[in-house]
Parts: structure tokens; C-alpha cells; sequence
């Protein structure tokens, strides 16, 4: 028996060390060639600046000329980027100026971000940016890592509902459109952000690729 748990033991070590050298990917996705995704998540509000995160998806940076369309309940303020598919780049408490999002490169903000096969993804021979080559198929709502945005589809708000409808872009190519489309609609609750999204998903590739994790959504504060 005792050599047994010593094993046992052996190999949780060996496993820890193994995964320790060869982490997983922080990101993944699904490979549903043709789906709609829904999302409901509520955002609540910690009033404190969060600290800058180290590492840079990109060097493309929002402009002071963006449109952001914005509600406000009294308590919070929540804006979304016109220029940048509506991703969420600005929440803060009523009547401050101080934002909690970080918008340092387009890869950060809140937004929608899905994953999937293949890796890398290679359209028609385009490659991907050679660091972000092992993100495979990843279309996000701000735009891709060459700095071509998002394109804004739809947009209403009425002061108590805010929605954005976009085509995102693929973040490790230049200029390649995602087959797929983004939605969210937006309200607000006391000193929370209500935000349902969803994905329609129109893949030429119907190929079933292995499940990945998602960021549902990328958040960077």
C-alpha cells in the first residue's frame, strides 16, 4: 500500500511539473461550423483603479475621435466604442471621469472574443501575425492586430437599452473580416452592467474542430 501512494504521489509531482513547463493556452474555442452563442453576464462594479496588465495584444490604440454611445442610470456609466464594434471601453461611476476599462491596445476593452480550429488559420494563404499564429480562427469585436476595425452594423440607444451589431475582425490577420457576426444589448442595473450577446456564426469551413475554452467576454480593467 505504501508504495502504491508513494507512486501515486510520483506522478502528481511529474504531472505538476510537466504542466508548469508547458502551461495551456489562455485561450481556446468552439468548432461548430455554424452556430448562434448566447451570453448573459452582469459586470459588477469595483470602484478602484485595476492595475495595467503587462503584456500588449497590439500596438493599434483608440484615438480620441472614436464615438462612444453611452448609458448612464445615475449610479454608472457604461459606453461602447462605435469605431470599435460597440465593444465596452468606458465604465465608471456617475458623473466621474475616472475609467475603469483598459483600452490600451484593441485586444483588451470588454468585448466578445470566440476561438476555434484551425491553428493557425490561413484563409485563402494569408498568414496570421507570427506571435499570435497559435490563436487559430479568433474574431473579436474591436478590430485585428494591424489596426483595421471592426465594422459597425446596427446601432439604437434609447437611454434605457443600448445594442451594437458588428462583423468583428480576426485578430492575428490583417484585414480578414470574421463569417460571423456579433450582437450585444446592454442595460443597466444599479451598480451593475446587464450584457446579453450573441454570435452568428456563418463559416464557409464546416469542418468540426475540436472544442476550445472561450473568453465570454475578454475583460482587461
Amino acid at each position: 500500500m505504501g508504495k502504491r501512494v508513494a507512486e501515486k504521489g510520483t506522478r502528481r509531482r511529474e504531472e505538476a511539473d510537466k504542466r508548469k513547463r508547458h502551461p495551456p493556452p489562455h485561450v481556446g474555442g468552439y468548432g461548430v461550423p455554424a452556430i448562434t452563442c448566447y451570453l448573459l453576464a452582469a459586470f459588477s462594479l469595483a470602484m478602484a483603479t485595476a492595475p495595467p496588465v503587462g503584456a500588449s495584444r497590439a500596438a493599434a490604440t483608440v484615438t480620441n475621435e472614436d464615438r462612444v454611445s453611452y448609458l448612464d442610470n445615475g449610479v454608472i456609466r457604461l459606453g461602447v466604442n462605435l469605431e470599435l464594434g460597440g465593444a465596452i471601453t468606458y465604465l465608471s461611476k456617475s458623473k466621474s471621469d475616472t475609467n475603469l476599462i483598459n483600452s490600451y491596445d484593441w485586444g483588451r476593452q470588454i468585448q466578445m472574443s470566440h476561438y476555434s480550429g484551425p491553428v493557425p488559420f490561413t484563409p485563402h494563404g494569408k498568414q496570421p501575425k507570427k506571435e499570435w499564429a497559435g490563436l487559430g480562427w479568433n474574431p473579436i469585436q474591436c478590430g485585428d492586430c494591424f489596426g483595421n476595425r471592426a465594422k459597425i452594423l446596427d446601432h439604437r440607444n434609447n437611454g434605457h437599452e443600448l445594442y451594437v451589431k458588428c462583423i468583428p475582425m480576426q485578430w492575428p490577420l490583417d484585414n480578414e473580416p470574421g463569417e460571423c457576426t456579433f450582437e450585444c444589448w446592454v442595460r443597466l442595473k444599479h451598480n451593475t452592467a446587464q450584457v446579453r450577446s450573441r454570435m452568428v456564426n456563418n463559416r464557409s469551413d464546416k469542418t468540426q474542430y475540436d472544442g476550445r475554452g472561450q473568453e465570454l467576454p475578454a475583460v482587461y480593467s
